[in-house]
């Protein structure tokens, strides 16, 4: 998975990343940290004296790296409802969530404003697009129906809340329902 080309520190951001998304902060170990990273105990603690900073640290890239995916979904539509429809649509690993929004199912997370603030942020930033992108299609007529806040609310609840009931229920298949739904084309 990671290469020597990679260093050190880079190595153990991405395991702890990927850990973190499969398995949720408080679930990973250092030890797990190493083995996959293939850095040892001494490095570890060189570039992060504690799981919490290194957990931090992946966090930050997590959701970075979400934000960033929403970012160029919604940036690839020429049209500006087909930026919402792609939004809806984006690949997703829902049985896994987002890399943002499975800590929210972390206790030490939600409980820790350190560790809330990234995934707040992310968040926000997503609502903030989606609004953007809502209300401008809504002025240049392409869309009718709530109001540009209540719509963008919408979109991201609808989109968690069937991802959350997807988890139990092992579906991926609850995305169909929104486009036409949200949007009233």
């Amino acid at each position: 998975m990671y290469t020597r080309a990679m260093g050190s520190r880079e190595r153990l951001l991405e395991a702890m990343c990927e850990l973190m998304w499969r398995n949720g902060y408080s679930a990973v170990s250092p030890r797990e940290v190493r083995e996959l990273s293939g850095v040892g105990q001494g490095s570890m603690y060189h570039y992060f004296p504690t799981k919490r900073d290194l957990g931090l640290a992946a966090l930050w890239r997590n959701c970075r790296a979400h934000a960033d995916a929403v970012t160029a979904v919604l940036d690839s539509a020429d049209e500006l409802l087909d930026a919402v429809t792609a939004y809806i649509a984006m690949t997703r690993q829902t049985l896994k969530g987002c890399r943002a929004g499975r800590m929210v199912q972390d206790r030490a997370v939600m409980t820790d404003d350190e560790f809330c603030a990234p995934v707040a942020q992310t968040f926000d930033e997503t609502h903030r697009r989606l609004t953007a992108v809502i209300e401008a299609a809504i002025a240049a007529g392409a869309a009718r129906g709530a109001g540009r806040d209540v719509v963008a609310e919408m979109v991201g609840r609808a989109e968690e809340s069937a991802a959350q009931v997807a988890v139990p229920s092992h579906t991926t298949t609850h995305r169909s329902c929104l486009i036409p739904a949200i949007l009233q084309k």
